[in-house]
C-alpha cells in the first residue's frame, strides 16, 4: 500500500482491519465516481492512508461500493489530485 501521511484523527474500521478515513463521490454522467482514503489499522493509527478511485461509476453510494473501491479501485498516485479531493485530510 502506497499512501500519504495525513492529519486524519478518526476513521471507521471494518471487520478485516481496513480503515476508511474519507469518501468522496463526484458526479460523472448521471452516476458517481467514488474516491476512498483507506489504510490497514496499523497504518491508520499512524495517520497513513492510501487513496483509491473506483473502476466504474455508480448510481448509489453505500458501504459495499466503498469497500469495493478500497479493495479493487485504481490506486491514486497524483498528489495534486489527492489534495483536491481530500484536502481536509492533508
Amino acid at each position: 500500500m502506497d499512501g500519504l501521511k495525513t492529519t486524519a484523527e478518526s476513521f471507521v474500521r471494518n471487520d478485516y482491519d481496513k480503515c476508511i478515513a474519507g469518501v468522496v463521490a463526484i458526479p460523472e454522467n448521471d452516476k458517481f465516481r467514488i474516491y476512498v482514503a483507506w489504510g490497514w489499522e496499523s497504518m491508520a493509527k499512524k495517520q497513513h492512508f492510501a487513496f483509491s478511485r473506483s473502476r466504474e461509476t455508480y448510481k448509489i453510494v453505500n458501504d459495499s461500493i466503498i469497500e469495493k473501491t478500497a479493495n479493487y479501485g485504481y490506486e491514486m498516485y497524483n498528489e495534486t489530485e489527492i489534495k483536491k479531493l481530500f484536502g481536509w485530510l492533508l
